[in-house]
């Protein structure tokens, strides 16, 4: 059953909160993204590891080969968001949406 929230994350208490951007080939190993919002932000090629996101928007932009693994997604929108080619490990996607898929 995937987690309802965050504190029930087995890697909450690692959770760093990620300020700025994201950046093409970006290695990110627990970060916490809150309430970000990613217009057109491109971090193709960049991998998450053990990462959560609550309350993010990505319109536009990619993560185009990502690698995703141990991540939690709650109310989250991606929108026209390129996720081709991306490898997701062991995620947990909750109370969120994904349209206008960008191959």
């Amino acid at each position: 059953m995937p987690w309802q929230e965050l504190a029930d994350l087995p890697f909450a208490a690692a959770l760093q909160p990620h300020s700025g951007g994201l950046k093409l080939h970006g290695h990110y190993d627990c970060a916490h993204f809150d309430q970000a919002v990613f217009d057109g932000a491109d971090a193709a090629s960049s991998s998450f590891l053990e990462c959560a996101f609550t309350r993010v928007s990505f319109h536009g932009g990619g993560l185009r080969g990502s690698r995703l693994t141990d991540v939690w997604l709650r109310d989250v929108r991606l929108t026209g968001t390129s996720l081709a080619e991306t490898s997701w490990t062991d995620a947990s996607i909750v109370a969120s949406a994904v349209a206008s898929f960008a191959g």
